[in-house]
């Protein structure tokens, strides 16, 4: 059956068993704080209907702390970020100044003035912004001190609504099984099978078939249905359309029909989520969860069409990044004079997007996130002091996007209004050159032995000038010179 909201409200009125997965749970500690409160509330309105199976628990107790710690200081880790990043420049500058101020460049003093000038404003708006947040701060501080999503799970423990730890008989016999399982690809699970990479024990990829096997097993016990809601959207678990789930995979509503003999369907958390407010009439803020639903195709929305150009160097600032950042050189060998991007992305589908959090305040949508992308750039290097050398490539950068925009509720359903959105990039990376031309443009070298012209050259290459000519023997066939003593015919081989 598919995701959707009839098809949900059938099972749902059958009084089945709601088995929420880990990741439900853990998803919640990365949302903002009125998202938690209101989502506790969403799956308080349904307690009596839950079970969690103990794998579900066992995972929650082993993973929560780290999802909670990330979230609870993420406002003081991004303001300590910043302004140790702007301290490091400070820094960096006042010591180039010092080193460069006895050589007297014209009007060094006062370009220093404004640099730092620049440098204390910046220092200033970073306290301005910590305190138009302090709100913000103390509510996500006092929620996640609360942790209600703790709470929430512990209460479920306590209430009886979950199972019971496998026997040690029961376990081995289950990897036995689930060693076929994977080698056939029946679900679920097997996409875990990488898992086996650091795991001596080779038993973690096998928490996903516990898992259904412990809810199998309590669903016979209680001759119910089952209503699975997990946020792990692998092949292994779902029918996939166009990358988007659609409905369990058939291998397990057929094993559960067999089994138990009664209906199994699954949800995403996000779906769970709104289809409960809409049944329970439970009143939600309608932006934050369209955003928490759909933020991955909002951005394939707000990205589709736009130009590459403007969003990656809309203001030079990727070329900058790429000549004086000294991120590029590692790849490049000789000295770095100049980068010209020759080549963008041509759309979105050359582009990997993650979102990473969203919000929505004083009527502004944002989604903030990373991307990775290949671009074509034409390398400029010195060398003994020229600009000879240029190469061509592929430079694999990465970065963090910002999406600011204006959302539509003007009908029934949220919609982004055309028109009103703003594309913020930064805090460029790059993962890898691949060179794919290289030549030399024409130059003037230097004499091997002093300063000038270069009228010769040896058969090693080197130049010489016409005033150091005589230390080498001279080949008037090919205008070539060799070491001295190495010519006693006057002509070199290649001549006579």
């Amino acid at each position: 059956m598919l995701d959707n909201f009839d098809n949900f409200k059938k099972v749902w009125d059958s009084d089945p068993l709601i088995v929420l997965d880990t990741n439900v749970f853990l998803r919640l500690y990365s949302q903002p704080p009125k998202v938690i409160n209101q989502y506790i509330e969403i799956l308080r309105s349904f307690k009596d209907k839950i079970w969690l199976p103990a794998q579900v628990v066992q995972e929650f107790e082993k993973n929560h702390k780290k999802e909670h710690g990330r979230n609870f200081t993420k406002y003081e880790v991004f303001l300590k970020q910043i302004q140790s990043t702007i301290e490091k420049n400070k820094n960096t500058l006042e010591g180039e100044f010092i080193k460069h101020l006895e050589l007297k460049y014209p009007l060094i003093d006062e370009l220093k003035v404004q640099i730092t000038g620049l440098i204390d404003e910046m220092q200033k708006a970073t306290v301005h912004y910590k305190d138009n947040i302090k709100q913000q701060i103390e509510e996500n501080t006092k929620v996640l001190r609360e942790d209600a999503v703790k709470k929430f799970v512990h209460e479920l423990v306590e209430s009886g609504a979950t199972g019971k730890r496998f026997s040690l008989v029961e376990t081995i016999s289950l990897y036995q099984e689930g060693e076929i399982r994977f080698k056939h690809l029946i679900p679920p699970g097997y996409e875990d099978i990488s898992k086996d990479a650091d795991d001596p024990t080779k038993q973690r990829k096998f928490g996903d078939l516990i898992l259904w096997k412990q809810t199998l097993s309590n669903a016979k016990l209680e001759n119910k249905s089952v209503i699975f809601v997990t946020n792990d959207v692998k092949e292994d678990w779902w029918v996939l359309v166009d990358n988007q789930p659609a409905c369990a995979r058939y291998e397990l509503s057929q094993e559960f029909s067999e089994i138990v003999g009664e209906k199994f369907i699954m949800s995403t958390g996000q779906n769970l989520f709104r289809y409960i407010s809409s049944i329970n009439q439970i009143a939600i803020d309608t932006h934050l969860m369209f955003l928490e639903e759909n933020s991955d195709d909002l951005i394939e929305e707000l990205f589709d069409g736009e130009d590459w150009s403007i969003i990656l160097n809309n203001k030079n600032d990727l070329d900058f990044y790429l000549v004086h950042s000294g991120d590029l050189q590692p790849y490049i060998d000789d000295a770095i004079s100049d980068v010209e991007i020759i080549g963008y992305p041509e759309d979105i589908t050359d582009v990997e997007l993650t979102v990473e959090s969203f919000d929505y305040h004083h009527e502004k949508a944002f989604i903030q996130g990373s991307f990775a992308t290949d671009i074509e750039i034409a390398v400029s290097s010195f060398f003994y002091g020229e600009e000879i050398t240029s190469t061509e490539g592929k430079c694999s950068i990465n970065g963090s996007f910002s999406i600011e925009f204006t959302l539509d509720d003007t009908d029934d359903e949220l919609s982004i209004k055309e028109g009103i959105s703003k594309f913020t990039v930064g805090g460029f990376g790059i993962s890898g050159y691949k060179e794919t031309k290289s030549y030399l443009n024409d130059y003037n070298d230097s004499c091997s032995h002093c300063n000038s012209d270069v009228v010769y050259y040896t058969d090693s290459g080197d130049g010489v000038c016409e005033d150091h000519k005589d230390l080498y023997d001279y080949c008037p066939g090919c205008n070539t010179l060799f070491e001295k003593g190495s010519l006693p015919g006057g002509l070199c081989n290649s001549c006579d």
